[in-house]
């Protein structure tokens, strides 16, 4: 009789670990199921490239609190003037052989005044090398030039964001934003423009 109830307890223990396998591996399933439903992951469906293409249309970054509450003191009118994806260097003394360079497409994902002062971020998604961004704002004979450092990250290279006070800028209304990235190497090089309403 003692072998018995062993014996049943055994069985006992092997449905319970049957059970509780099943119910996580059929809670696994749900988890990746709805994962998958919502898009988080991509198990099942195929895809040629394992990378996505970032467009200027697919970069929407949302505002924080204090450029939102901001927007009520610079309006910003944001129209590309033109496209020049490589500008050419005529100058003979320091010129660097720009000729080779790859041309790449510059965005500028954010341009504004907040808090009395100038911020512009941009980025390129065509290359990912450390670099120089130069900024040139003109106003008529005004011209202003800032110049940043371009940091490489694993998908692209940014510009980064140095404010600096609105009061450099002259009365001007308008001022056309052109936006460059030169990588260090020389290898890529990318203007965008834009105009900027204070």
């Amino acid at each position: 009789m003692y072998s018995n109830s062993r014996s049943t307890t055994k069985t006992s223990n092997k449905k319970k670990i049957i059970i509780i396998t099943v119910a996580v591996l059929m809670a696994a399933i749900l988890l990746l199921v709805a994962l998958e439903t919502t898009g988080t992951t991509n198990f099942f469906t195929s895809n040629d490239t394992d990378t996505q293409e970032v467009t200027e249309e697919s970069f929407d970054i949302p505002p924080t609190e204090e450029e939102a509450n901001a927007g009520d003191e610079a309006p910003i009118k944001q129209e590309p003037l033109e496209d020049n994806s490589q500008e050419p260097n005529n100058s003979g003394a320091d010129q660097d052989d720009d000729s080779q360079s790859t041309p790449v497409s510059v965005v500028i994902s954010n341009i504004g005044v907040y808090d009395g002062m100038i911020e512009v971020s941009a980025f390129t998604p065509d290359a990912i090398a450390n670099g120089t961004c130069t900024y040139v704002f003109t106003s008529g004979a005004n011209t202003v030039t800032k110049t940043t450092r371009a940091r490489a990250d694993a998908s692209s290279s940014i510009c980064i964001d140095e404010p600096f006070p609105v009061s450099e800028l002259s009365a001007s209304d308008e001022w056309g934003v052109g936006v460059t990235y030169k990588s260090e190497s020389g290898n890529y090089i990318g203007t965008q423009q834009t105009v900027l309403q204070l």
